[in-house]
């Protein structure tokens, strides 16, 4: 009985040790930027971008989004097939940038994402650049080893290439 309570005891902190050592090691903060070159004029891709209401239409992941205003803050609030996530709105500068934050402060993470459109030939580039921050260290050992931001936003940009009849893909930005 004793060794099974020794090597079960070892495994739990072999375990915990695995998971929350190298998380201490890495970095909290962490910045992706990403590019895609759409044939869309500037105006047509922010107005696909900000017209949160209907970011359902075309995003994956995404069944209802409530924008509400109190004052001068906005939230835009993504309801998902189980759970909702809720964002702050910190800049709106049309047709050009807007910044969003995640405004949960119970999440493992935390973060803002920046459009910026700038008009390229006949169209426009748009690049998303996040600014992350995963909060605890057995949470970045995870994301280091399952998860790549890029990964989100290149989804996210070939949604929106889809949803406005392009063929186009996601780059470093």
């Amino acid at each position: 009985m004793k060794k099974i309570f020794f090597w079960t005891v070892a495994a739990a902190a072999t375990f915990a040790v695995l998971l929350i050592v190298p998380g201490l090691l890495m970095a909290p903060n962490h910045v992706s930027v990403r590019t895609i070159a759409l044939n869309s004029k500037p105006e047509v891709v922010w107005d696909a971008l900000t017209n949160f209401e209907e970011l359902p239409t075309w995003r994956s992941g995404v069944k209802r989004v409530e924008v509400k205003k109190t004052g001068d803050q906005t939230l835009i609030i993504e309801h998902g097939d189980e759970q909702a996530m809720t964002f702050r709105l910190l800049a709106f500068d049309p047709p050009h940038r807007f910044q969003t934050e995640i405004a949960d402060d119970d999440l493992p993470f935390a973060g803002t994402w920046t459009w910026e459109l700038k008009p390229q030939g006949r169209g426009c580039a748009l690049t998303i650049t996040e600014h992350g921050n995963i909060k605890s260290a057995p949470m970045r050992t995870v994301a280091a080893v399952l998860m790549d931001p890029a990964q989100t936003q290149d989804q996210y940009l070939r949604e929106l290439a889809a949803h406005l009849d392009e063929d186009a893909e996601p780059g470093p930005g």
